[in-house]
């Protein structure tokens, strides 16, 4: 299925526009929201009814609540969601864990770029 929506968590206003600016120059009918707030972030996605035309890109440290916990919660109601962390964590351990839940289908490096987005795109089609 193709993706329709992407919805972008992380607290860095200027990561989360230039992602937005990157997908709409690329894919201008595409449907991007973000948050800057995880917990309003979740909260959004909770009350969603996630299938496979929507994607998350995830940052990992975050105030209030940081990736992992955001992960958790997500995990638990959204299993089979498609997820991908983008990050400025150069932790290895961070990528091995992050294998570790069913919904992460990839863990990218900031900033993101437009080869990034393609790939995404190309892999959930």
């Amino acid at each position: 299925m193709e993706i329709q929506k992407i919805v972008i968590v992380d607290d860095d206003p200027p990561n989360n526009y230039l992602c937005e600016l990157m997908i709409r120059l690329h894919h201008p009918g595409m449907d991007v929201q973000s948050f800057t707030n995880p917990v309003e972030g979740l909260a959004y996605l909770k009350s969603l009814t996630l299938d496979h035309s929507f994607l998350v890109l995830l940052d990992l440290n975050m105030p209030e609540m940081n990736g992992w916990q955001f992960l958790d919660e997500f995990q638990q109601k959204n299993p089979a969601a498609s997820l991908y962390i983008l990050t400025s964590s150069i932790n290895p351990l961070d990528e091995e864990k992050a294998a570790g839940y069913s919904c992460v289908r990839g863990y990218l490096s900031k900033p993101i770029t437009t080869e990034n987005i393609q790939e995404i795109l190309n892999k959930n089609e």
